[in-house]
């Protein structure tokens, strides 16, 4: 696939890798539908993209995506926007949910699975039939290396993301191939403002450590990265890209943790 021209949905847009991934595709000259409940992140980023030499029409949709109706509502407008076109969508909403397994209440449970696993699925719902009907169509979700290789205290988020990679490896069977293709990303620790501040406090008191980079360099220490570092979120982008533009990249979960996972 071809970047310039192509229309692209985003969504957790205003995010880190959600950010990052915009930038990407806006200076590639595609067109981009930006989904996300920071209206005031959304307008921002917008701005940004919109200054971008030969960036290609940019649609900022404010929408809750934390349900199914949500998920109908902002996909329609966006819809109705580019006439009923979308030849790419990376499905890019996560939370970060933290707790061990007893700490953790239904609640708890069923708010990981809901904005890491069933946004997903409702999002590839809304497109689909556009998709078949375009007999054109590239899916990326975004998973995790916790779907792989889960920590302490991850559980029930590490639980949603490797029903994420199921999802892609059942999708990459049902779905018309080659016309259309799914893949998924499977990033470790990455410098997003979901990661700095949320894990962090994690990391904080797991390493008994007030400060930020003591904490860091513990958690890469404990975990043996290879790499020695977390991941950046422009890094997560080029991959994506890179799975938007390979015609025979489908059904795989491309891992981006530095080496942290160990499985073959």
């Amino acid at each position: 696939m071809k970047i310039p021209g192509t229309t692209i949905y985003i969504t957790g847009a205003a995010g880190g890798l959600g950010s990052a991934i915009a930038m990407a595709c806006a200076k590639a000259g595609a067109h981009v539908a930006l989904f996300d409940r920071d209206a005031e992140g959304l307008a921002a980023l917008t701005k940004n993209l919109q200054a971008q030499p030969n960036v290609g029409k940019i649609v900022p949709v404010v929408a809750d995506l934390s349900s199914e109706e949500g998920v109908q509502v902002g996909m329609g407008e966006a819809l109705k926007a580019f006439d009923g076109c979308v030849e790419v969508l990376i499905s890019n909403i996560g939370v970060l949910v933290t707790g061990s397994f007893e700490e953790l209440s239904n609640e708890d449970w069923e708010r990981a699975f809901t904005l890491n696993f069933l946004t997903h699925v409702w999002a590839i719902r809304a497109v689909l039939p556009y998709m078949r009907s375009q007999e054109r169509g590239h899916i990326v979700l975004m998973g995790s290396d916790q779907g792989k290789q889960p920590d302490r205290e991850l559980g029930a988020y590490a639980a949603a993301k490797a029903a994420v990679h199921s999802l892609v490896k059942t999708l990459a069977r049902e779905l018309p191939a080659p016309s259309i293709t799914v893949n998924g990303v499977a990033p470790g620790i990455t410098r997003t403002p979901l990661v700095m501040k949320d894990l962090m406090a994690v990391l904080k008191k797991k390493h008994q450590t007030n400060d930020p980079a003591q904490a860091e360099q513990k958690e890469v220490e404990k975990r043996d990265i290879p790499l020695g570092r977390f991941g950046e979120p422009d890094e997560v982008a080029q991959a994506v890209m890179f799975l938007i533009q390979n015609s025979f990249s489908h059904g795989i979960i491309l891992p981006l943790d530095g080496g942290n996972v160990r499985s073959m």
